[in-house]
């Protein structure tokens, strides 16, 4: 662990002060511009499942601002447990991602 109390090999990514590590999914609002819009894996740019996970945070997605409509996983620690949850976010924003391969 590294002083913020996040994992080292997740030291370059995109970080809060708080030690709160953001990671890319492949969540994003079917409609960008409309905060009712439901959440999809968009796994192409022509495909695209229904999100089934959908562990958010406390208060999330909130679509603040009205620019949020890309999701991206929360990693922090909480006392001894590392939590995991998603937030929505604006979609420009610079941040390592998760990739996903089938097995």
């Amino acid at each position: 662990m590294d002083n913020s109390g996040t994992d080292a090999t997740l030291s370059g990514c995109w970080q809060y002060t708080d030690g709160v590590v953001g990671l890319w999914t492949a969540g994003q609002r079917i409609d960008p511009q409309s905060c009712q819009s439901p959440f999809v894996w968009k796994t192409s740019s022509c495909s695209m499942s229904e999100m089934a996970y959908a562990d958010w945070c406390a208060g999330q997605p909130d679509y603040w601002r009205g620019e949020e409509s890309c999701a991206n996983v929360f990693v922090y620690k909480q006392s001894n447990d590392t939590q995991i949850c998603l937030n929505d976010i604006h979609c420009a924003q610079d941040m390592c991602f998760v990739c996903e391969i089938d097995l």
